[in-house]
């Protein structure tokens, strides 16, 4: 019998390496619940997820998060809690290019450039924007730059519905 999360095995997609995502990822996922989705989920090292983690933890983690030496008094609390920083407005579920955290790593700002000596590279910050639009359908997308527009309540409640938590 087939699971809510797309079936057996032989029909899960492949495994991904830590620089390969799917382009466009089908946004229907069956209607299942999330914990239902989420249970067959690849190691994170091995997604876009534990890429995108990954990164953010390396350049991001020495002052954002709940184990911080020194934490930063300004910022997200934690970098790999993206529920966490999706409610603290550092990054927009859908929309790379109004998150923060994107913005910021853009303008060089984050990490500090004294701190590294280099900021995020262009591949480390395409697997970062990539996660954060993963899943996300074209309506979804238009609704996480503009949410106010007609429709768009329930477009992103569904969203957030079925956004896997981990």
């Amino acid at each position: 019998m087939a699971s809510g999360c797309g079936g057996d095995a032989s029909t899960r997609p492949p495994q991904l390496s830590a620089t390969e995502s799917r382009a466009e990822p089908a946004a229907d996922i069956g209607g299942a619940r999330a914990e239902e989705r989420c249970d067959w989920l690849l190691p994170p090292a091995n997604t876009l997820q534990g890429s995108a983690l990954n990164i953010l933890s390396s350049f991001c983690g020495a002052c954002h998060s709940p184990t911080a030496a020194t934490p930063s008094a300004i910022g997200p609390a934690d970098v790999v809690d993206i529920e966490g920083m999706i409610a603290e407005g550092y990054i927009v579920d859908c929309s790379a290019d109004s998150s923060e955290i994107v913005r910021l790593m853009r303008s060089n700002e984050m990490p500090p450039p004294d701190y590294f000596g280099i900021g995020v590279t262009a591949p480390d910050l395409d697997q970062i924007t990539r996660y954060i639009e993963f899943m996300c359908s074209a309506e979804e997308k238009a609704c996480a730059v503009a949410p106010t527009d007609s429709g768009c309540a329930a477009v992103l409640a569904a969203r957030e519905d079925r956004r896997c938590r981990r």
